[in-house]
């Protein structure tokens, strides 16, 4: 077996630590990452650490977001702190509106591309591929990544839509650039929370919601996953 130790870093209600087959200890995020103000509803800020099937793995449950005003230096500390706990492979699970109508909510896909859109300096002008490629029967999409906080308009999703996305989302991006530059195998899980063009207003407790019902769901399929990383 390769010598692995994975993170899995998580978004808005989504709780794996049900997916753990054993439990070591947990700590607050902020004992990681003391000079990160975070305060996010529906993250739960705590570091885990545990065994999947023979996996080494640290549940991050939280992280940091462009709109809550962190640097682009800040992603790469975020990222470089797991190198101190042995960290070799990432899988970032966030939650996104989707863009598509086949796309099932609420439900995981596979992210297969970043499209970032932003209005702040960071170097983020290309398009960005995961470097860890999983074999999965879920959809897999095209993530358009945007700084928010603010839910998007009709307007900005349907060029949005022009441009090939499926999904949307305010995490991922800065991640993915940083965990590629510092040499981690990433992956990306979207969970898809709602349909973008509802005419009802979205709020975050239906986010967070509906990321625990898909999360229930995706995890036998995760555990799966990592689980098979035993035979790398």
């Amino acid at each position: 077996m390769a010598n692995i130790t994975l993170c899995i870093i998580t978004g808005s209600g989504i709780n794996l630590k049900g997916a753990l087959d054993l439990y070591f200890s947990e700590e607050p995020f902020s004992n990681l990452f003391p000079t990160f103000k975070c305060d996010v509803k529906g993250h739960e800020y705590k570091v885990i650490k545990g065994l999947i099937g023979n996996i080494p793995t640290i549940l991050c449950s939280g992280r940091i977001h462009a709109y809550e005003g962190f640097k682009w230096e800040d992603f790469r500390k975020f990222l470089e702190t797991f190198k101190e706990l042995d960290v070799t492979h990432i899988l970032s699970l966030n939650a996104v509106g989707s863009l598509n109508y086949k796309l099932r909510v609420p439900s995981f896909s596979l992210v297969e591309e970043i499209t970032p859109i932003h209005y702040i300096k960071f170097p983020l002008n290309n398009n960005l591929k995961p470097n860890w490629q999983i074999v999965t029967n879920l959809p897999k999409v095209k993530y358009i990544w945007v700084t928010g906080p603010s839910y998007e308009t009709k307007s900005e999703l349907r060029l949005f839509r022009q441009l090939g996305g499926d999904v949307i989302g305010m995490s991922g991006a800065p991640e993915l650039y940083w965990a590629i530059q510092l040499g981690y195998k990433i992956a990306m899980f979207s969970c898809i929370t709602n349909y973008c063009f509802n005419d009802f207003p979205l709020t975050h407790d239906e986010v967070v919601r509906n990321a625990s019902e898909a999360t229930r769901e995706f995890t036998p399929h995760l555990r799966e996953i990592i689980i098979n990383l035993s035979q790398i």
